[in-house]
């Protein structure tokens, strides 16, 4: 099956976007983290809840065949 150079193009700015918008997650959430002045080890499990959202939704964006 062949793959349009339109199409191959577009799931690499999907990819890389589905990776920034990680990133930024990850960033601010442990940005967060770091400046909460009350920050405990109970606020890490909550706060982990948005970095494995984005993570899965990178999966899904970069396993995904079409």
């Amino acid at each position: 099956m062949a793959v349009h150079p339109e199409t191959s193009g577009t799931r690499t700015v999907w990819r890389a976007l589905a990776w920034l918008v990680a990133g930024f997650t990850v960033a601010g959430t442990v940005f967060a983290l770091v400046v909460s002045p009350v920050s405990s080890l109970d606020d890490v499990l909550p706060a982990s809840i948005p970095i494995f959202f984005a993570v899965l939704g990178v999966l899904i964006i970069v396993r995904q065949p079409r």
